[in-house]
């Protein structure tokens, strides 16, 4: 089963959080060698549009750690509001699952640090 977080991000802040992803049987971390991690944002659970896509890494496969992050350009595209998310690992046999999901909160900013 999923963890649920909220993230709090602003416009144009470079976003990065890194997790561990742990076997639900044993709660032991979980070996992600081999494995694809991908996550999506969208405004709704009912639309088909993406708002945008997380970049996601394994950076310790032996210990289950999966960084996932947006850069600041990605985080500016982003209308303020409420958004949900989610994060999934695929197997090396293609066995897909859900690891992180939760909600996306994007305050407003007045710099356009993009401009710079």
């Amino acid at each position: 089963m999923a963890t649920f977080t909220e993230y709090n991000i602003d416009q144009g802040q470079t976003f990065q959080s890194t997790l561990t992803v742990t076997s639900d049987l044993t709660n032991a971390d979980l070996d992600l060698t081999n494995y694809e991690v991908m996550g999506q944002i969208k405004y709704s659970y009912y639309t088909d549009t993406v708002s945008e896509t997380f970049d996601c890494s394994i950076t310790d496969a032996q210990n289950g750690e999966i960084t996932v992050a947006l850069a600041s350009a990605n985080t500016a595209n982003l209308d303020p509001g409420q958004y949900v998310f989610d994060i999934f690992t695929i197997s090396p046999t293609a066995v897909k699952a859900k690891v992180l999901e939760g909600l996306l909160i994007v305050n407003p900013s007045v710099t356009n640090v993009n401009n710079s």
